[in-house]
């Protein structure tokens, strides 16, 4: 099974990324999390944890939220979109 530092260490995981986000369509200057999301929360069960979670810490719309173990920031990104929040 590869490692965290494996599989981020893999070169040319941005341009990767960058040709698959093209092959979609979508307008690098002007991404969503929505855009990201299949790419950026790799976390297990995705945006549906992350909506539950969300639940759970009573996030609501304009609060502070503190992302421990953010990753690639998918989920910071989304929440702060959804909820119109501040995340660190």
């Amino acid at each position: 099974m590869p490692t965290v530092a494996q599989h981020y260490g893999q070169s040319g995981l941005l341009d990767t990324i960058t040709d698959a986000l093209r092959a979609l369509d979508k307008d690098l200057d002007n991404l969503t999390p929505a855009d990201l999301a299949p790419i950026d929360e790799f976390h297990i069960r995705g945006r549906e944890a992350t909506l539950e979670l969300a639940e759970l810490a009573a996030i609501e719309r304009g609060c502070h939220a503190l992302d421990v173990g953010s990753g690639l920031g998918g989920s910071s990104r989304f929440l702060a979109t959804e909820f119109d929040c501040r995340v660190k």
